[in-house]
This record gives C-alpha cells, structure tokens and sequence, in this order.
C-alpha cells in the first residue's frame, strides 16, 4: 500500500476538525463554568456577610452593657466569643475617641496594613489585605430610652472562608464539565470518523491506484448516504478518472506522433547538460556522430567539446554567446565523429533555464550540410577554373599570336631577301632565317597537336626494345643542331654500371620529356646555360626498371607558390614571360601528361635565383641482352653543346628596305603600348645584328616604351644612311 494511503488518527482530517470544534467548545465551557463559578462565590460571600450582621446583632447589647460599665473583662469575653464563629477571623472594639479597647485575629490596624492580633494581645505583622472584607457598625446603649454611641465594632471575614465553602462545589462543576467535554470528543470523533475519515480514506486509496495503464480498474464510491459534499466529491473523482481514461489516447497518439518525428528525423535533434553529456538523442543524431543508437551515443560521450567539436575553443565562444543570448540558430561548424573524421552541420541551439534561471540542459537541431558545403566549395573552384581557363585562353591566343607571327614575319623577310640578294653566302644566310624560322613554326604546331592529342586520351604509347644509351646521345646530338636558339652545356651524373641500358618502352616519347625540360633549361637561362642529368634506379627486379631522372639547371628558378601551376597548360611561372623567353606555355603540360601515361609522376623544386631541378620517375621492362651501358655514346653527341658566336647577319649584309619596315611596324607598336605587337616584332628585328640592341632591350625591360622609340629612331638614322 502507498504511503498516501494510509492517514494516521493524530493527522486525519477528522482529528484536525475535532480539535479545531472542541476548542471553541472548551473555550465556551470555561466561560461557562468560571460563570458558574463566580456566581457560586459571590452567592457564598453574600451568606457570610449575612452571618456577619447576625453575629452584630446576637452580641451588640453585650458589647453595649460592657462598654457602658467599663466592665473590659466582660468585653473581652465577648469578642473572644465573637471571634470563635468560623466565618469571623477578627474582631476589633474602639472607643467613641477612635482607641483601641479591645482586637483579637486578623484586623486592619489605623496604617491599613494587615495585621494579626494574638491571644496576648501582641500585634503580628501580616503582609496585604487583599483577602479581608469585614463589616463596621457602631455600638449603642440606650440609657432611659436615650440612645449613646459607646463604641464601634468591626467584625472581619476573609476569602479563604468563602473559598473554604465553595470548594466541593467547584470541584464538581468542573468534574461535570470535563467528563462531559470528554463523552463528546470521543463521541464526536467516532462520528466524524465514520461518516467523514472513511470516504476521504477510500478516496485516497482510489487516488493512489490510479494509472495511465488501467484506468478503466479505477471507480470509487464513497459510501455515503445523500448528497452532501462528499457525494459531489465522488461524482467529481470518478469524472476526473473518466477524462483521463478518454485522454489516455490522445497522450499516446501524441507521444507516438512526437517520437515518430524525434526518432525519424532527417536532422539530428538532442539534449544535453551543461557539463556536456548527451541526455537524449535521435538515430540522425547517433549516425551523424558515427554511432550505433542514441543509446550508445549517451553512454560514449562523456565530453562532447572533446569528443564531437572539430575545435574546442570554438565551442567556448560558443557556449559564451548562447549563455548570454539564450538561443543561437544557423552556426555552421565542423563536429567530429567516433572514428575522428569531421564534416559541417548548420545548429540551432537554446537554453532550457529552471524557475530560478539556472540552465537545466541545452536543446538543439543538427543539419548536416556537408555535401551542400563541397558543393559550394566545388561551385566556387569551378568558378575559378573557370575564370583561369579564360584567362589561360586569353593567355594562349596571345602567346600562339606571337609565336607563329614571329617565324612569318622571318620567312616574309627572308622571301624579300630573297628577291634582292645575289651572292651565295647571303642567299644561304635566307635560307638559314627560313629554315630556322619554319622549324619554330612547326614545334609549336606540334606541340599543340601531341597536348590536344593527350588530353583527349588520343595520345598512343608504343612498347618496342631501346638503348637508354642512344636515346640520350640522339637528345645530345639533337640539341647539338638546335643553333642559337637554344644553346645550353649538359652534363651528366650516374654511375652506368647500376643503369640498365636495354630497355622495352616507348622511346620517342621519353626523348620528347626531356626535349621540353632541356628546352626550357636553355630558353629560362640568362646566360651559359648548363644542366646536369641525374639517374637513380629506385626499383629493379628481372623484368622491370623504375628510373627517377633528375634534370638540374642554372635558370632563372621558381617561386613555391608557382611548383603546381608550371604544369598546367598555357601557363608559366610569370606570363610576362612568354614575351621575354617565348613559348607557348603547354611544354611542361605535355611532359606531366606523357610521364603519367607512362605510369611515372613528376615535380619540381626550386627557388627564384637559385635554378630548378625537375624530377620525373619512369617504369620500363628490361630486354635481358646483358650489353652494358655505353658512356661513350654519349661524349661523342657533344656533351657541351656550343652554339656559333653570332649567326645573324650584320646590318650592312642585310637589306635595308627589308629592316625599315620591321623598324617603322615596331616604333609603332612602342606608340601604341602593344605588348604583343612588340615582343612579335623584336624576334624578327633581332635576327639582324643591330647597333644599340642592349640599350634598346633594357628600356623595353623597363616598359620605358618612349625611352624605347627615341632609341629605334637612332637605328633607323643609321640604317637610313646605309640607303642611300
């Protein structure tokens, strides 16, 4: 049984109303009874003082006769009898001159004190006279029917003779009134008991059985006979039942519905303490953190800032704002899950306070929105692959503008030349400018071809037996006839006894590789270009070879920032240099593209200054011929690679109509500002050996265009002179 079920009699509502009756009652009772009991004592002190004046008058004519005869022997007798009655306590006689003639007992003396006179006549004090009432008459003798005034009595009484009387008598009206106030106490409580404890017991007992789970058991019925209080009470109790029965349903439909949502929901939805454990949690939630059930999310997490924030410093700030605003919605931040990968949520958070404003708990939403972030930071990178695209074809047009403009305008002045020359030496001289000029038109044609051929995976390897040997005397010997363009010292650093030299692989491509990284070697160099080609095997085994080659230069090096993008197509490290060095910029794309084809990978390092280094690492089958490396392939392709002090032709070999034109075109793009016009212009005024070539290229390094034109007008002056 509940302990709701059971009220002791002490604490029953039938006591508290008993106690709260009978005391009304026993106040009215002792008002009564005191009532009572006054009236008795003034009714008693009535009888005394009656007695009083009876004594007076049974003993005033002896009294009278002992005064008038002076007889005091005789007056003394008479008071000692006087004051032997049980209602006198004293006696006290005075002359008509106020004296003293006779006192025996309690009397008030002429101080009015209390005093008490002995049979000796001494006085004894006694203290208040609170007690005392008495009666004073005088005493008169009636001599020859004359009446003289002799003396006067005053016979004393006291409470205590009262109190002495009225004693029983108060003993049994307060006997009366206790028994009686008992009968009915007991009486009433047994009563009240039944008729009031009962049905407020059973009512209690109904209350403690009630339960959501059976409702339909519970009925109370008081017992009770017409329809008084508790009746309605009843009525009421057992209406309450029935509502809570028909709204049991609503209850479960509303907390199915309510968990259906909570545990169904695509975000995560949870709660949590202030010292950061979970309290409750949805499956999202679970699984967004990396957990089986909400269940073992609550027991795991012990500390979600460590446990679930990607960065805990931020949840401090968090924690801060949210303290002081109370709600904080869409705060996008990393969490980490169980196996500590991180991914993005948008939250919606607030703060759950007690009635005394302390927090209770947090409450929350939880989104996660990684995939809506990869798609913004994928949006915003394809943006920018976009606008570098643009900017690469922008790039591209003008570098592809420059380089096939500038071997035209070579072999348009040649074909002039051609038409005005007539000695051998100069007509070969054309053909050189033709020759090499057609040569830089076709690699540019070709390198578009081999990366458009790649990129679109068009671009074939061949497996067929090569020498590593040969390849590279055919790339020495190559560049032995390259001319001035691109002279460059290249040296070697391997040991041939740990390189394999019978390879099974595509040749022509790993030549062109190193064909673009030595042509860059020498056309990034400012002067005596050198690279030295380095050869380490990284893995071999008795079918395969994986190389890593190594090319260091003494270039113009490249910043850290630039190491990626130098791969990209139609891109440099400074697109300013497409003008100062040429070049179409897809070179070092197309060696990417062909090494990774051919299974290898390829990187730089490098400081501006200081050079570059490329490294790129290839894998070939061997082609078991045992025949060693050969070195000296290599020293007989002219390792150093000179390149003819001066192949142009001096300004008096050449034709001066064939110069002015190309003169007039570039003072007009210096004019102008044309940055493409110009670089175009000057590779075909350069094949002529002209004066003031290094004060002209130093102002056009400095973009000091004007400075530039009064320069090509000191030229013109001069080749004008040769003219005429």
């Amino acid at each position: 049984m509940s302990k709701y079920a059971k009220v002791s009699i002490k604490n029953s509502i039938t006591t508290q109303l008993l106690k709260a009756v009978f005391s009304i009652y026993f106040v009215l009772t002792v008002v009564v009874t005191c009532g009572h009991m006054t009236q008795d004592y003034l009714h008693t002190k009535d009888s005394v003082i009656d007695e009083l004046e009876v004594i007076r008058k049974t003993f005033e004519l002896s009294l009278a006769t002992a005064i008038w005869d002076m007889n005091f022997a005789q007056l003394k007798s008479v008071y000692i009898g006087m004051y032997t009655f049980p209602s006198i306590i004293g006696v006290k006689i005075l002359d008509p001159n106020g004296k003293s003639i006779g006192m025996r007992g309690e009397i008030i003396n002429k101080n009015g004190k209390a005093v008490i006179i002995d049979e000796k006549g001494n006085q004894v004090k006694k203290e208040g006279a609170s007690k005392l009432f008495w009666k004073t008459y005088p005493i008169i003798f009636i001599d020859e029917g004359e009446k003289n005034i002799v003396g006067e009595a005053t016979i004393y009484s006291s409470t205590n003779v009262v109190f002495n009387r009225v004693k029983l008598g108060f003993i049994i009206i307060l006997a009366n009134s206790i028994i009686k106030t008992l009968a009915l106490w007991f009486l009433f409580l047994w009563i009240a008991r039944y008729m009031l404890s009962r049905p407020l017991t059973r009512l209690t007992n109904a209350a403690d059985q009630i339960s959501l789970d059976r409702l339909d058991d519970v009925h109370v019925d008081v017992k009770t006979k017409g329809r008084n209080e508790l009746k309605v009470l009843e009525d009421a109790f057992n209406m309450m039942i029935q509502k809570l029965a028909a709204s049991k349903e609503e209850i479960k439909k509303s907390e199915a519905n309510y968990r259906n949502i909570f545990e169904n929901a695509a975000d995560g939805i949870f709660q949590c303490t202030p010292d950061g454990r979970f309290i409750s949690a949805n499956q999202a939630m679970a699984q967004m953190l990396g957990y089986n059930s909400p269940d073992h999310l609550i027991i795991s997490v012990t500390d979600i800032a460590k446990q679930c924030i990607a960065d805990p410093g931020e949840s401090k700030e968090l924690l801060f704002a949210l303290n002081k605003t109370d709600g904080l919605s869409g705060i996008e931040r990393q969490l980490l899950k169980k196996d500590k990968t991180t991914f993005w949520v948008s939250e919606s958070i607030r703060v759950v306070r007690d009635a005394d404003g302390n927090i209770e708990f947090y409450e929350g939403i939880v989104e996660d929105i990684t995939e809506r972030k990869e798609l913004t930071e994928a949006t915003s990178k394809a943006k920018e692959a976009a606008e570098a695209s643009s900017r690469a074809k922008s790039d591209f047009l003008l570098n592809m503008s420059h380089e096939l403009r500038t071997p035209l305008n070579g072999v348009i002045g040649a074909s002039e030349l051609i038409a005005t020359s007539g000695t051998r030496s100069e007509l070969l001289k054309v053909q050189e400018i033709v020759r090499s000029s057609s040569h830089a038109m076709l690699q540019t044609v070709e390198q578009i071809l081999d990366y458009s051929k790649s990129n679109d995976r068009k671009l074939e390897l061949v497996h067929e037996p090569f020498r590593l040997d040969k390849a590279l005397s055919r790339i020495a010997t190559w560049f032995s006839h390259k001319g001035s363009m691109l002279a460059i010292r290249l040296n070697y650093d391997f040991d041939p006894v740990d390189i394999p030299a019978d390879l099974v692989g595509d040749e022509v491509r790993f030549i062109e590789i190193l064909n673009h990284l030595l042509g860059n070697a020498a056309k990034f160099t400012a002067s005596e270009p050198f690279a030295t080609l380095k050869i380490k095997v990284l893995e071999k085994s008795l079918e395969e070879v994986l190389f890593e080659f190594s090319l260091v230069d003494n270039g113009i090096g490249i910043s850290e920032e630039l190491h990626l993008k130098i791969f990209e197509p139609f891109s440099q490290a400074d697109t300013s240099n497409t003008r100062k060095y040429d070049g179409v910029g897809i070179g070092l794309s197309i060696c990417k593209q062909l090494v990774e084809l051919m299974g290898g990978k390829i990187w730089v390092k490098s400081k501006p200054g200081e050079g570059s280094v490329f490294f790129f690492t290839l894998r070939f089958k061997q082609a078991q011929t045992g025949k060693p490396f050969d070195m000296g392939l290599l020293h007989e392709a002219q390792t150093v690679v000179e390149t003819p002090a001066d192949d142009t032709m001096s300004l008096k070999e050449a034709v001066p109509e064939v110069v002015m034109p190309i003169i007039l075109d570039l003072n007009k793009a210096l004019l102008e500002s044309d940055p493409s016009a110009i670089s175009a212009l000057l590779v075909a005024f350069y094949e002529f050996n002209i004066p003031k070539r290094k004060e002209l290229q130093k102002r056009l390094d400095d973009y000091e265009f004007e400075e530039a034109s009064l320069v090509l007008g000191e030229i013109a002056i001069e080749i004008g002179g040769l003219m005429h």
